[in-house]
């Protein structure tokens, strides 16, 4: 069985310092685990989906949503 992991980058340069919370589900709206590593650049990202489909990642910054 092959393990797929997806890594995003959450990037912050320039946006000063403040709490981030992100929120990840899957296409049926249940939650998916992450680790959160920060970076020179922001944050690191990581997560397994369990199952295919789409899956949605929900961030805010400094409690303002994220688009993207």
């Amino acid at each position: 069985m092959q393990v797929w992991f997806v890594n995003v980058l959450v990037t912050t340069l320039g946006a000063g310092m403040a709490d981030l919370k992100l929120h990840i589900t899957n296409d049926r709206g249940m939650s998916v685990p992450s680790n959160v590593h920060q970076t020179a650049q922001g944050y690191q990202v990581t997560y397994v989906p369990a199952d295919p489909g789409t899956h949605s990642i929900h961030v805010t910054y400094g409690g303002i949503a994220v688009p993207g």
